[in-house]
């Protein structure tokens, strides 16, 4: 797992749980939105026990989503990454991406400066869906995450004008680009 924290956003009270986050193998990484590309050094300093293992710029990475560009820290596995940022935008175009968000207003859970981040951090990852793959064992039925392959198939079982009938986000006619 990765966190990418807005440098704006940090608080020194978060770094015990980056300490521990580090202790079990994850990664942090600091998103600047300065244009200088780095902070003053008295800001540095409250993250220096627990130093990022990368910078990362917030523009630019909102320039690869609205360009529609793999974003250059896209993870395998897009799931595994969490951004906390106030930035709503971000906040928008990484839930779309698959990223989990924590931030002050309209993220997967809110995030406010008096905020144990720890805690925080345990109920966003209790409410992560996993998609496990289930095998029967004659062979007959497999469920498995969604691969591209399957946009043709969403696409046709999405345009049936009963399914936008009984439910609340699919429209119809379905545009196929959606699926």
């Amino acid at each position: 797992m990765e966190l990418l924290i807005e440098g704006g956003l940090w608080q020194p009270h978060w770094l015990v749980a980056l300490q521990a986050w580090r202790g079990q193998g994850h990664r942090w990484q600091l998103l600047q939105s300065r244009r200088g590309g780095r902070y003053p050094e008295n800001e540095a300093a409250s993250w220096a026990a627990c130093p990022p293992d990368g910078t990362l710029s917030a523009s630019a990475l909102l320039a690869a989503w609205l360009d529609g560009d793999e974003a250059p820290l896209m993870a395998e596995e897009p799931s595994h990454q969490i951004l906390i940022s106030a930035s709503s935008a971000l906040l928008t175009l990484a839930k779309e991406s698959g990223l989990l968000t924590l931030g002050p207003v309209g993220a997967d859970l809110t995030l406010g400066p008096d905020d144990d981040l720890t805690d925080v951090l345990r109920r966003l990852l209790a409410r992560r869906l996993l998609i496990p793959a289930l095998c029967e064992a004659t062979g007959s039925l497999v469920l498995r995450p969604l691969r591209p392959e399957d946009e043709a198939d969403i696409a046709h079982y999405c345009a049936d004008a009963a399914l936008a009938r009984y439910t609340l986000n699919i429209p119809h006619p379905y545009p196929p680009e959606a699926a």
